[in-house]
């Protein structure tokens, strides 16, 4: 755990903090010795969800269902100096006995959803640029298969983009 790539944040079944990687005390800014004991909603939860993260916790003991349990998640954490940030989180919880122990791996994902409108922004260009070509052209999978193809170049065949996947192989 202390070579992961990622946050490693493992909670008892009272929110309290009992392992802590050193990817986690890059990320949120609290060291292990700071971390270890506390709740969760002390460190890294921003206030206004630390009532339904606790609910959580209830609720899953309670019924052993959980809606953010085993499945990759995205929400806002905080960091110790108080700002928050996007994160994408897995939680999976850990029977050991009559004890459960939640352990969740934890992505700072700050560089990706900045880079999103640019993205984007490229995606829209391109398309205008292909769609309003004046040269055919057209893309394919791996396979060979005919994935699109401009207005130029059905105009240029005469065909309309079904009928040219109709007479695929």
């Amino acid at each position: 755990l202390e070579t992961a790539h990622d946050a490693f944040v493992g909670i008892d079944e009272d929110g309290r903090v009992v392992t802590w990687n050193s990817q986690a005390e890059m990320t949120f800014g609290w060291s292990a010795d700071e971390a270890l004991g506390r709740t969760l909603s002390d460190l890294i939860i921003p206030g206004r969800f630390a009532a339904q993260h606790l609910a959580g916790i209830k609720r899953f003991l309670a019924t052993g269902n959980g809606a953010v349990m085993n499945q990759r998640i995205e929400m806002a954490a905080m960091h110790r100096d108080g700002h928050e940030f996007p994160v994408e989180l897995t939680i999976s919880p850990l029977r050991t006995g009559d004890r459960v122990l939640f352990n969740a791996f934890i992505r700072d994902i700050t560089e990706r959803r900045e880079s999103e409108p640019a993205l984007r922004w490229s995606e829209e260009r391109f398309r205008a640029v292909y769609n309003n070509a004046a040269n055919g052209m057209g893309t394919r999978t791996f396979e060979g298969a005919i994935k699109d193809v401009n207005p130029a170049f059905l105009k240029m065949v005469g065909y309309t983009i079904d009928e040219i996947k109709e007479l695929e192989p």
